[in-house]
């Protein structure tokens, strides 16, 4: 995928190597760029690459050529992190391993297995929104579908559901497709 990942790592000072883990919100080509190289080597070589179990099985249940160009790759390595449901990656606790916590919330309907992930410090949140959201007006009337959800019904419910939670504490969106790339979440 056309990208500045590494140049933008490389202008931060961040070494690939340094980096612990990824979360891949859904796996379909436009976002899980970078994640392995053409040859099939992962591009973070110390990372865990967390997925939801739903995804996976979806996957191989459909007979995907992602499979064998991400999935086995991250298998064979040992970075693959399969997780099912809400679960936190890091800061079980009320400090957490950097002063807060990092949870990846799932929100299917997109992909069978897609997730979103909160990111939350002291009462300030951030919630990384995938392909939840690809539509502005989706912030407004959740009930709004994308043509490419695998599960237009099961996609609403997760939108309604983030969205009231998200609102309730007044949280940030970061999103993939807005034109604006953060947006305040507001309550229902």
């Amino acid at each position: 995928m056309p990208g500045h990942l590494p140049e933008r790592l490389a202008e931060a000072g961040i070494d690939p190597a340094d980096i612990d883990t990824v979360v891949l919100t859904h796996v379909h080509g436009d976002h899980i760029g970078w994640s392995v190289t053409p040859a099939g080597v992962p591009v973070f070589g110390n990372a865990r690459y967390v997925v939801q179990h739903a995804e996976i099985a979806a996957l191989e249940a459909a007979g995907s050529g992602l499979v064998a160009y991400l999935i086995e790759p991250l298998r064979r390595t040992g970075q693959l992190h399969e997780v099912t449901g809400r679960t936190a990656l890091f800061g079980a606790g009320p400090a957490g391993r950097y002063g807060g916590q990092v949870t990846v919330l799932p929100t299917p309907g997109h992909t069978p297995g897609h997730q979103s992930v909160l990111v939350a410090h002291d009462r300030r949140q951030l919630v990384v929104t995938g392909d939840l959201l690809v539509h502005a007006v989706q912030l407004v009337n959740p009930d709004v579908g994308y043509r490419y959800e695998d599960d237009q019904e099961v996609a609403r419910r997760s939108r309604r559901a983030l969205l009231a939670e998200a609102g309730e504490h007044s949280a940030v969106l970061a999103t993939a497709h807005l034109k604006q790339p953060f947006v305040a979440a507001h309550r229902p």
